[in-house]
């Protein structure tokens, strides 16, 4: 009887502890440092990666392949800094809303040796607003960046780089190009668009 007890309690163990083992090695997609969520720490690790500062293994390839399009690039970046600041979902989890400082952890002064500067990241652009011209992955700070926008003619654009609103440069038609000099970290755009007369 005891013996039969003790396999029935063995097969209860046994069964809870199998979906848990099976599910430990599915890797989380955004999740490059391996800790078991997104945090600051991968998209400082996705970042380096994209400037070739720091080389990641072929499973934090496919973890930092955000976007899915087969390579690790800005928009895995742009998508996992979004998540981290939870302005964006991966994958329906829920995002992490870490501190950006957390990132900085992951420098030491010698591992980083690049120049001050950063990403322009669109973080919030409607339908209706349409950006004109190519922007760079990277940009140095002081750099100058320039965005162009098309709103239409029944529309106007407002833009935003880290909650600072800009005031147009120029005006052709229904066309807006806005500039600002690049900080020392990513510039977060944010472009809203008005209707005229409303």
């Amino acid at each position: 009887m005891e013996k039969i007890v003790f396999l029935i309690l063995a097969g209860i163990m046994l069964i809870s502890v199998i979906p848990f083992t099976a599910h430990a090695d599915i890797p989380i997609v955004g999740d490059v440092s391996e800790n078991g969520r997104i945090d600051a720490a991968d998209y400082a690790m996705v970042k380096r990666a994209v400037l070739g500062t720091y080389l990641l293994s072929d499973e934090q390839v496919t973890t930092a392949d955000v976007s899915g399009n087969g390579k690790v690039d800005a928009s895995d970046y742009a998508m996992i800094k979004r998540h981290v600041l939870g302005t964006y979902s991966i994958g329906g989890q829920e995002p992490s809303v870490s501190s950006p400082e957390e990132s900085e952890e992951l420098s030491s002064p010698e591992e980083n040796t690049n120049p001050d500067g950063g990403f322009v990241l669109i973080i919030s652009n409607p339908d209706g607003a349409k950006i004109l011209n190519t922007l760079a992955e990277y940009y140095f700070e002081g750099d100058d960046v320039t965005v162009e926008l098309e709103a239409g003619p029944t529309h106007y654009c407002k833009i935003y780089v880290d909650g600072a609103q800009l005031k147009p440069k120029a005006y052709l038609a229904n066309r807006h190009t806005y500039s600002f000099t690049m900080p020392a970290h990513d510039a977060d755009i944010r472009i809203e668009l008005i209707r005229v007369g409303g």
